[in-house]
């Protein structure tokens, strides 16, 4: 990563042996101090120290300085950033999401119809479902996580994985909507609602529970929040009033959607992980466990909450889609917008494994039932080319013989 210097000066007999004297980072796998024993061997007693330290990681962590006899002991607090090159290359993610993002909020914008949005909401026990998912059950999974699970990890790492649970649904939930034959009005309504509500939600969530994981260095923008759900509902509006004008290219944009979306999750899944790379020096166990726990355990839990108000399956898969697959950027935005660095890096790495794994269950799923239709196929085929065959056989040697006296009869 880089190295950085750091003077000491020692008053008069401050230092009375280079044995009392100890400096050293207090996590070695982000920094290390590398030539504090050959200076102490060249001057065993300096009054100054030019000191090198090797930052070898992003992070933040304290160096610890100790004189031994004197029983000084001074802790300095080093926050550890990314290189040009590496912040080059994750802006580059950036703007591409930021390009992405509203382009796909646009597509989705013209697949909903205002009508139909008016007549859910007249029987709103799908939309009210969701929200009760969405906006009740998940922000209490992602704080308990938080709480309980990421007690050793860095407090913006616990706000980032909160922050996750209190986003809407949305992404590409009416992608996988279209592939499981879900209903994709009750989808669409449910992205658009739930995206006005969480102009409440978000703030609400993270001004109560969320204050459990901010200090003075990692500050909730709640004026930020706002602005960034209003901005995304633009382009959601724009589409509903460009496709009022041209409604004979519903059909088409909704196949695109489909392309698109697929060619989205590979593509932004190699570039995330080019990009971002780091992240995967930063994560632990634990980081991995919840990141992937969020989103999957979404899918369960409303299966079972539409379960026990028996819904139909259309709406039971729609629900549990929307309420695993949650917009998960919006949290990266947050955490770039309030966060300073390295806190934000941290907080990011375990967004964007949660963004990575969130549909992989849905990938490996869609995957093997594809595989079982096929099967199934050609086994169908084989067996209607089998009988196809036996009827174009003559007839066995018996039957011909058994024939024969009736046709000289």
């Amino acid at each position: 990563m880089g190295s950085l210097l750091i003077k000491f000066s020692f008053e008069e007999n401050e230092l009375e042996s280079s044995q009392n004297l100890s400096i050293q980072c207090v996590n070695e796998f982000v920094c290390k101090v590398e030539n504090l024993e050959e200076i102490l061997e060249k001057n065993p007693h300096p009054e100054q120290l030019n000191l090198t330290i090797h930052a070898k990681f992003v992070g933040v962590t304290h160096l610890n300085v100790s004189l031994g006899k004197s029983g000084s002991d001074t802790s300095y607090k080093l926050r550890l950033l990314r290189s040009d090159w590496e912040h080059t290359k994750a802006k580059l993610f950036i703007i591409s999401l930021v390009i992405f993002i509203p382009f796909i909020t646009f597509l989705m914008g013209t697949q909903l119809e205002l009508k139909k949005i008016l007549e859910l909401w007249k029987k709103p026990i799908g939309p009210c479902t969701g929200m009760l998912c969405q906006f009740g059950i998940m922000p209490l999974v992602s704080y308990s996580m938080a709480k309980f699970i990421l007690t050793d990890e860095d407090v913006s790492i616990r706000l980032a994985l909160f922050a996750a649970g209190t986003c809407p649904g949305g992404g590409k939930s009416s992608f996988w909507t279209i592939i499981w034959g879900g209903n994709l009005d009750l989808s669409i309504s449910m992205t658009f609602s739930q995206h006005i509500a969480a102009l409440v939600m978000m703030p609400i969530w993270i001004g109560t529970l969320g204050k459990e994981f901010s200090t003075k260095d990692v500050q909730i923008p709640y004026f930020d929040i706002i602005k960034g759900l209003i901005a995304l509902m633009i382009p959601t509006i724009a589409g509903m009033i460009f496709i009022t004008y041209k409604q004979h290219l519903y059909v088409k944009i909704q196949k695109w959607i489909k392309r698109i979306a697929w060619v989205a999750t590979f593509f932004f899944m190699a570039i995330m992980i080019y990009s971002n790379f780091y992240i995967f020096f930063l994560l632990s166990w634990k980081m991995v466990f919840c990141a992937c726990f969020l989103p999957w355990s979404g899918y369960f839990i409303a299966l079972i909450v539409t379960t026990i108000f028996r819904m139909n399956y259309a709406d039971k898969i729609t629900i549990a889609l929307e309420t695993g697959i949650q917009h998960i950027s919006i949290a990266v935005v947050i955490m770039i917008w309030s966060l300073p660095e390295p806190e934000v890096d941290l907080a990011v790495a375990i967004l964007l494994v949660g963004m990575l794994m969130t549909d992989k269950p849905l990938v490996v799923l869609y995957g093997i039932v594809k595989l079982y239709k096929r099967c199934m196929k050609k086994e169908k085929t084989e067996k209607v080319t089998s009988i196809d065959e036996k009827k174009k056989l003559p007839p066995p040697r018996s039957e011909l013989e058994h024939q024969k006296p009736a046709e000289n009869a």
